[in-house]
């Protein structure tokens, strides 16, 4: 499966939405969302994907982990998803975290050298 995000998917900037351009292939359970124009990817799991899916820039990342009633660890560490795909040009908008969500566990994306 393929997934090519389109202008409309990125209008706004004030909630985190797909990057103009972005490709998304899934194989073994591993989802890649590649920035071709930069270039860089993450590659992650379903969780994430379905995460990174959901920024379709009318939500902030807070009503979007709450959406899904994430709390706690699990949380923490989806914002710092959430930054490291803004971070590698997948996601554009706003994904700052308020000061009692602050991060500080890694995510489950990787960048594939």
């Amino acid at each position: 499966m393929v997934f090519v995000a389109t202008a409309q998917a990125v209008a706004g900037a004030e909630t985190p939405e797909l990057s103009e351009g972005l490709l998304h292939f899934e194989k073994a359970g591993k989802h890649l969302f590649f920035a071709p124009d930069i270039p860089n990817w993450v590659v992650v799991n379903k969780n994430s994907a379905v995460l990174l899916f959901s920024c379709d820039g009318h939500r902030t990342v807070e009503q979007i982990l709450d959406s899904y009633g994430l709390q706690g660890e699990v949380r923490k560490d989806s914002f710092v998803l959430f930054e490291e795909a803004k971070k590698r040009g997948v996601i554009k908008g706003r994904v700052s975290v308020s000061e009692s969500n602050e991060c500080y566990t890694t995510c489950a994306c990787t960048q594939v050298a």
